[in-house]
């Protein structure tokens, strides 16, 4: 696909989309898989990892409304 705007997508642009889109069919997944994978230890050297970081944020901005 090289198209840059939607308006100049051409049928195989939209059938590669199509099939694409019909391998990925858990959307709800993908962000909870995304999360997963930050899980086990920071390369930084951190105490926190990224996914005990991203966790803590969720949880304070619920907390805060």
């Amino acid at each position: 696909m090289t198209f840059t705007n939607l308006r100049d997508a051409t049928r195989e642009d939209w059938d590669r989309i199509d099939a694409l889109d019909e391998a990925r069919t858990d959307y709800a997944a993908a962000p909870l898989a995304l999360l997963e994978s930050l899980n086990g230890g920071d390369p930084a050297g951190y105490t926190l990892n990224p996914y005990d970081h991203s966790r803590q944020a969720a949880t304070r901005a619920l907390r805060a409304g």
